[in-house]
């Protein structure tokens, strides 16, 4: 598919690159997350927030892969930190509501 051949090109550009680039593991996540493979973006994602700890939307991503992989505990911490940078992200309130209500039904 497309999203495999945009992986396969992250990848390429990510083993190539002389520094480490957070655009280049945040666009390699958004492929792994159309492809529905979640562990692999959450991989990336959080090497994004490491190389760009003020992004935005690293953490929101990073948040919606540990969602999707039903890690509703380590979601709620990573929407939280999106929140502590954007006070007014309404999605992340809503998807940070969504994963405490899953943590409670899975405990």
């Amino acid at each position: 598919s497309l999203f495999d051949s945009a992986v396969n090109d992250q990848l390429s550009a990510i083993q190539y690159s002389k520094v480490q680039n957070q655009e280049l593991h945040y666009l390699c996540a958004m492929a792994y997350m159309r492809l529905h493979q979640y562990a692999k973006g959450s991989e990336h994602l959080q090497k994004a927030t490491a190389l760009a700890p003020k992004n935005l939307q690293n953490w929101f991503q990073w948040g919606e892969c540990e969602f999707n992989l039903n890690n509703f505990a380590n979601a709620v911490n990573i929407y939280t930190k999106a929140l502590d940078l954007d006070k007014t992200l309404k999605d992340a309130y809503y998807k940070r509501g969504l994963a405490y209500i899953k943590t409670a039904q899975y405990k």
